[in-house]
């Protein structure tokens, strides 16, 4: 299956996206394994909650598109989306992780309540950070004139990705008004 840029989409290129979606999918399940919502009868908490989810399906495509990108360019990595939402994904999650953890030492783990308030305050936390940096990246480039027409499966599924970024972490928000 040949890209439209003329450069043709490897074996490899396929298996790290596989990975990746598989990756994706175990921690999107683990999620909802893990914790279960007090509110499954009321219908805008458990959108929310979905969308909260939804930051673990995200998280392992956004490293994984940067992967893909990391190998396909040898050349600037800092001008491919990828790396911006790759980048972004990956330090947001790393920073917000490590501030989880430094918060466990000061909460009771044996309360359920507990462990559910860090779980979805670091899922929050790296939707809206994430989703920020992806329209604030997306801004830039169009008020520069750098915003180019996606030419590839990568560039397509970067910015797909990062609609979905900002979808996930606007959905909390608009259905707290409902």
């Amino acid at each position: 299956m040949p890209a439209q840029s003329g450069r043709r989409t490897s074996i490899a290129e396929f298996m790290m996206l596989t990975g990746g979606i598989g990756s994706s999918l175990g921690c999107w399940l683990y999620f909802f394994r893990s914790i279960k919502p007090r509110f499954a009868d009321e219908w805008p908490p458990w959108i929310a909650y979905q969308a909260m989810g939804a930051t673990y399906l995200l998280l392992p495509l956004s490293l994984t598109l940067l992967a893909c990108s990391m190998k396909r360019s040898r050349r600037r990595m800092s001008s491919h989306p990828a790396a911006a939402l790759g980048l972004t994904a990956f330090f947001v999650g790393a920073v917000n992780g490590l501030l989880v953890v430094m918060r466990l030492p000061y909460a009771n783990l044996a309360q359920p309540y507990e462990i559910e308030v860090l779980v979805q305050g670091y899922s929050a936390w790296v939707a809206q950070q994430t989703a920020m940096a992806a329209s604030t990246n997306a801004f830039i480039q169009a008020v520069s004139g750098r915003l180019r027409r996606p030419r590839a499966w990568l560039d397509v599924s970067v910015w797909a990705l990062g609609v979905c970024w900002v979808v996930v972490a606007l959905a909390p928000q608009f259905l707290f008004f409902l």
